[in-house]
């Protein structure tokens, strides 16, 4: 077999832990079939669930499943995302599988990333941005989120339509001083208190 030069490289870790739980969930999905996980949060006690699983998704380089899970048959289902490189052990279990509810389609539509809370104070907010000339270009041709639109008759802004979490700080604080959060007030203060908090940091 002749040498190949390698021409395109996709940008993935195949050592991130959890990635062996990949094939083992993506045939339980397929299959509707109920496992008992055990898993452990980065910060919290153990905990063994009865999982029913929906659907699997990547996210920076990390796949997490969005399941209904309970800790006994009896229990109230409750939907989760569950980082695969929590998961500790995946077995069969001899339970009633639940079909996916309604919201499992278009679960992550609203939001950057995969953590979402369902509260009122988290509902979807048109979220506007500033961004630096230099730095509108490259983020208006490299949408962070489907709902990503450049605002007609003010120049260098754009608009997102998601719901507040983490993933959406992480994204403001990556571009830093080459943005400004212009609406809403509450998530420009919050912005301006992340960042007050990490100036208090450098000028101990």
């Amino acid at each position: 077999i002749p040498d190949t030069e390698t021409i395109i490289h996709f940008v993935g870790n195949i050592y991130v832990k959890g990635i062996e739980h990949l094939v083992p969930l993506f045939e339980a999905i397929v299959n509707k079939q109920c496992i008992q996980v055990v898993y452990q949060p980065f910060d919290g006690q153990k905990r063994v669930y009865i999982a029913h699983p929906y659907l699997l998704k990547e996210y920076n380089q990390r796949w997490y499943l969005l399941c209904n899970v309970q800790e006994r048959v009896e229990d109230t289902l409750k939907l989760r995302t569950l980082s695969l490189d929590r998961i500790e052990s995946l077995h069969d279990i001899a339970s009633i599988f639940q079909q996916a509810p309604e919201e499992v389609e278009g679960y992550f539509d609203d939001v950057i990333g995969i953590t979402k809370k369902e509260d009122n104070q988290h509902r979807v907010k048109d979220i506007i941005i500033k961004c630096h000339p230099k730095e509108f270009k490259y983020i208006n041709t490299k949408p962070i989120h489907p709902s990503q639109r450049a605002i007609k008759g003010m120049p260098y802004h754009i608009k997102l339509k998601v719901k507040e979490n983490y993933e959406l700080y992480q994204w403001l604080l990556f571009y830093g001083d080459k943005i400004e959060v212009v609406a809403p007030e509450e998530i420009r203060h919050e912005f301006m208190a992340i960042l007050q908090r990490m100036s208090d940091k450098y000028h101990k």
